[in-house]
């Protein structure tokens, strides 16, 4: 059998790549691509899709609440008060009470803003009235001790009393210690208003009040 000069001998094996290549529609790599790159019909690399904004991601209220709460204890991002309190005030701003009682906290305690009771007791007032008993604990305890709005014990006790009515733990403490505070015409004061609040929210009205209960030391 006649052998193959040189150049013919290993220009073969070049030639059956090719046209395996051909046939298959599979193209060698791209030289340079970008990681994570994919390949184009026709063998051009197209660099990945970016991530989209943190703004195009977290668009609900809840969303956005669970971000700030990421943001201000540092989970599964760095810790940060300050980026806390955009995330807060997105979903406060669309109403959402979580998100209120943190910016409240947030003025109250100057965390990630400035401190400014004023603005704490407005972010408080808008949960509280919600009936979310953190905020109803905490506008109560402000009233009773005048911090961002006037001192009066009667609404202090009010927001108090609806606090432990709505589940609060920490707020049946506070009420007990704060109704001996206040004279008989304080407590009979407080409990028109809770009443009254209650009865204007279609909630049931108590035939004894909790912290009414509490004061007496039950």
């Amino acid at each position: 059998m006649r052998r193959c000069a040189l150049t013919a001998c290993w220009r073969r094996p070049l030639l059956v790549a090719t046209l395996l290549a051909t046939v298959t529609g599979s193209a060698p790599d791209v030289a340079g691509a970008e990681p994570g790159a994919v390949d184009a019909p026709g063998g051009e690399a197209i660099a990945p899709a970016p991530e989209a904004a943190e703004e195009d991601r977290y668009t609900t209220s809840e969303d956005q609440f669970w971000r700030g709460f990421n943001y201000l204890y540092g989970r599964g991002v760095e810790k940060d008060p300050v980026e806390s309190v955009v995330w807060f005030r997105r979903a406060a701003e669309q109403g959402y009470a979580r998100a209120q009682v943190h910016m409240g906290m947030a003025y109250l305690k100057g965390r990630g803003v400035a401190r400014d009771p004023t603005q704490a007791t407005e972010w408080l007032t808008l949960a509280a009235e919600q009936n979310h008993s953190k905020a109803q604990l905490e506008l109560g305890l402000a009233y009773f001790q005048g911090i961002g709005v006037p001192r009066d014990r009667i609404l202090g006790l009010k927001w108090l009393t609806l606090a432990v009515q709505s589940g609060g733990i920490v707020a049946r403490t506070n009420a007990s210690r704060l109704m001996n505070q206040a004279t008989p015409q304080q407590r009979t004061e407080a409990q028109t208003l809770v009443r009254e609040w209650r009865v204007a929210h279609g909630l049931p009205v108590p035939d004894i009040p909790e912290a009414e209960d509490a004061g007496n030391g039950s």
